[in-house]
């Protein structure tokens, strides 16, 4: 009876361990299932504290370059564009976040979308 109850205790325990983890957000089995993303909250926040909808190109501009993001417009896509590169530190995927700013007929701000982003060899 010892040696089944020690059979069965290994089984109940990978379950409890298995269940207990969060669960992976995606299939990519090269990217890790913990993603770092207190840059893309925290560039998601500033948006959020110091843009609002209708706020001018000026403002959209004046953003990027308080907080030193390198930006550019795209003018096919009518939005703004910038990169925050190598917020992980990992040596071996490089993590970075992607700010993507849209503007109406106007020029003015109308929403905007913050994406981690990542490469690996």
């Amino acid at each position: 009876m010892l040696l089944m109850l020690s059979a069965a205790t290994p089984t109940v325990w990978a379950d409890t361990t298995q269940d207990s983890k969060p669960p992976c957000p995606h299939e990519i089995w090269w990217l890790p299932c913990q993603v770092n993303t207190e840059k893309s909250d925290e560039i998601e926040r500033l948006i959020a504290e110091e843009l609002y909808v209708g706020a001018s190109s000026e403002a959209i501009e004046a953003f990027f370059e308080r907080h030193g993001i390198l930006y550019s417009y795209d003018e096919f896509d009518d939005r703004y564009q910038a990169v925050i590169r190598d917020v992980s530190g990992d040596a071996v995927l490089d993590q970075a976040v992607s700010i993507y700013v849209y503007i109406d007929e106007n020029g003015d701000f109308e929403g905007s979308e913050v994406v981690d982003v990542f490469t690996a060899p």
